[in-house]
């Protein structure tokens, strides 16, 4: 599985058709900001911001509705929660009992 970043675009970046093939590789986008993005996209976005961590939200979150600040927390959530036993196998996986 390829490793997803959350990136920021500023209002009045570049649409650069570089950048335009870059989101178009976007798993899950919000409000035209926030994208969600294989880290091998990330060189042809010139004007993207990857936000690490819920304190690199702090400084943009005013520029965002309400919706792209609940999507930012919950892709947060889902990357730092702990792997499970299982977690992606198909249920008839050997050694995998479902749930």
């Amino acid at each position: 599985m390829t490793e997803t970043v959350l990136v920021y675009i500023g209002e009045g970046a570049d649409q650069a058709p570089e950048q335009q093939q870059a989101l178009d590789l976007a798993q899950q986008c919000s409000g035209g900001r926030l994208y969600v993005l294989p880290r091998t996209a990330l060189p042809q976005l010139t004007q993207a911001q990857v936000i690490h961590s819920p304190q690199d939200m702090q400084e943009i979150a005013p520029r965002l509705s309400r919706s792209d600040n609940i999507f930012a927390a919950a892709w947060f959530l889902r990357r730092d929660k702990d792997d499970r036993p299982g977690d992606g196998k198909s249920w008839d996986a050997p050694g995998y009992k479902a749930p």
